[in-house]
C-alpha cells in the first residue's frame, strides 16, 4: 500500500504509532514502511516531536504511594514463595545475602517492565540528518489550556508550509451561530488574528505570518465572521498557551 496517496490516513497512523495505540502487525508494518519511505519516516518523527513538546510543558506527576506499596508487597510475596530449603553447611549470612540479591533482581525486573513500554512509545525513527534539521527549525507548537488550566488544543505551526494545524485533545464544540478565532499574542502590541478555526475545530488553516513574532496563541469565541474589534478579540478568550519550538 502506498501511504503517500493517503496523507490523512498516514497522519492518523503516525499519531497512533507515537501514542503507542498502534500495536501488533499494524505497528510492525508501519515501522517497515518507515525504514523504506522517507515520507513515512518524517510523518512519524513529526508526531513524536509533537508529543515531546507536550511532555516538556506538562508538570511532572509522582506515582501514588499505593504503587510502591504494591511493588514492595509483590517482592515480599515472591521472595517468600521462592525461598529454598536450606541445605546443611550454609550459614545464615549466606542466605541473607541470597535473599538481598534475589530482591534486587526482582526490583530490576519490575523497573524494566515499567520503563520498556515508555521507551518503545518514543523509540527513535531513523531520519536523514538534513531532513530532521530542516523540519525541526520550521515547526512551532503550542498546547492551549482552557480557563481551568486543562490542556484542550494542540496547535502545530509549520513555517515552511505556512500552515497552522489544530488537534483537539478533548472534544471541543463551537456554539451554534458562533465561530472560534485564533490569535497570535506578541510580547508587545495588540493580538493579531490568524484566522477562523475550521468547522469542528480540528483541521488546518493558512498562515502568512511569522510564528517567531508571537510568544503565545489564543482562541476566542466570536461572531460568525470573526472579531468586530480591530485591536483584538471582541468575545471571551477560551484557550491560551505558549508557542515554542518543537525541538
Amino acid at each position: 500500500m502506498d501511504l503517500r496517496r493517503y496523507p490523512d490516513l498516514l497522519d492518523r497512523l503516525a499519531g497512533e504509532y507515537a501514542l503507542g495505540t498502534l500495536r501488533g502487525g499494524a505497528r510492525r508494518r508501519l515501522r517497515s514502511y518507515a525504514e523504506r519511505d522517507p515520507v513515512v519516516r518524517i510523518a512519524l518523527e513529526r508526531w513524536q516531536r509533537r508529543l515531546d513538546a507536550m511532555a516538556e510543558l506538562a508538570q511532572p506527576v509522582a506515582p501514588p504511594p499505593s504503587v510502591w506499596t504494591a511493588i514492595a508487597h509483590r517482592l515480599r510475596s515472591e521472595t517468600t514463595q521462592a525461598a529454598p530449603v536450606r541445605p546443611a553447611g550454609r550459614s545464615a549470612t549466606f542466605w541473607r545475602a541470597w535473599a538481598v540479591a534475589a530482591s534486587a533482581c526482582a526490583v530490576a525486573a519490575v523497573v524494566v517492565a515499567l520503563v520498556a513500554p515508555v521507551r518503545n512509545l518514543f523509540e527513535p525513527v531513523p531520519v536523514a540528518r538534513q531532513e530532521a534539521a530542516t523540519s525541526a527549525g520550521q515547526l512551532q507548537v503550542a498546547v492551549l489550556n482552557d480557563t481551568q488550566g486543562h490542556a484542550t488544543l494542540l496547535v502545530t505551526w509549520n513555517e515552511q508550509q505556512r500552515t497552522v494545524a489544530m488537534h483537539p485533545l478533548v472534544p471541543v464544540e463551537t456554539p451554534a451561530g458562533k465561530a472560534m478565532e485564533l490569535w497570535g499574542l506578541p510580547t508587545q502590541g495588540h493580538p493579531v488574528s490568524l484566522g477562523l478555526l475550521p468547522a469542528g475545530v480540528a483541521g488546518t488553516i493558512a498562515a502568512r505570518h511569522d510564528p517567531h513574532a508571537y510568544a503565545q496563541l489564543a482562541v476566542s469565541l466570536e461572531p460568525p465572521g470573526g472579531s468586530t474589534n480591530p485591536a483584538g478579540p471582541s468575545g471571551p478568550v477560551l484557550f491560551v498557551g505558549k508557542l515554542v519550538p518543537a525541538t
